[in-house]
């Protein structure tokens, strides 16, 4: 159940950062950009 949870929880981050990565595509200069690993962990 935890191990499930962790699993969605990560798909959705990286559902929502792939959505602002795509509204934002042209409006930032790369020196904007702060790109940083998303790791949920045990």
């Amino acid at each position: 159940m935890l191990k499930e949870a962790r699993y969605k929880l990560q798909e959705a981050a990286t559902l929502v950062l792939e959505a602002n990565r795509l509204l934002t595509n042209g409006t930032l200069e790369e020196s904007d950009l702060i790109r940083e690993p998303f790791v949920v962990s045990a």
